[in-house]
Formats: C-alpha cells, structure tokens, sequence
C-alpha cells in the first residue's frame, strides 16, 4: 500500500491518495506519518482518494481499530471533514462502516463517495448535501 500526502495549509485540507492493498498495520503506520508532519494540524479537512486501493483483507475489527486512533489525533474543535472516494461496492461497504463509527463521537464529519467532484465539493461547502444513495 502506497499513500501520497499532500497538505494545502491555506485551504486548511491534507489530500491523501491511496494505492493497493490496504492492511491494518500499513494504514496505521501511514496516519502515524502523517500525524508526525510538522505541518499536520489537527483541525484540518481531508480527502482520502480511495479509487485506487483495496480494502478486501480488513475486517470490521480493524476499521474499529483505525477509528479509534484517528479519533485520538483529529481536532475536536471546528468543523472539519473527511471525504473518503471509493470504487468499488466492498470498500464502499468498509468506508460505510468508518463513518458509521466516527459519527457523532467527534466534531469532524465524515462522509463516503464514489464520485471525486462530489467529494471535493462537499468538502467545501458548508452545508451538507442531501445524502448519496449507496
């Protein structure tokens, strides 16, 4: 598993695209690098790009897992938000249960697409667009 972060500090917005095969220990060895930049700050909104990776060998214990230490790094004030663009029904499924977990425990938002323009129009609007049919 490949992840490409880039961080837009006037935006405020971290952009992250994923390629491969996502494992639980790669993808928390790729939150613990980003969380490690000088330049990650934890109130900002981002876009996990998605398309291009597979989520087939996570279990749902896992995406507990990753939640749980994206909660402990991710800011509690403001409104950020976390777009997360998939291809495919499976990691529509798994995406689905993260932002089922992450809902209403934080501040931050979390929303799942299959479209790339959606997902970054949502992400700066301020009002929340009905939601997608899965």
């Amino acid at each position: 598993m490949d992840v490409t972060t880039k961080i837009d500090p006037k935006k405020n917005r971290r952009y992250h695209t994923v390629q491969g095969e996502i494992t639980l220990v790669r993808l928390r060895n790729a939150l613990a690098e980003v969380y490690a930049r000088p330049d990650y700050r934890p109130d900002s909104s981002s876009l996990w790009d998605l398309r291009k990776a597979t989520t087939q060998h996570i279990s749902g214990a896992e995406v507990q897992s990753i939640a749980s230490m994206v909660k402990k790094h991710w800011g509690t004030t403001g409104a950020p938000r976390s777009a997360l663009v998939v291809s495919t029904d499976l990691d529509y499924g798994m995406a689905r249960v993260y932002e089922i977990l992450m809902a209403g425990d934080i501040a931050p938002q979390v929303r799942v697409f299959r479209d790339l323009e959606e997902a970054k129009a949502w992400l700066t609007c301020e009002e929340d667009p009905p939601e997608t049919p899965g």
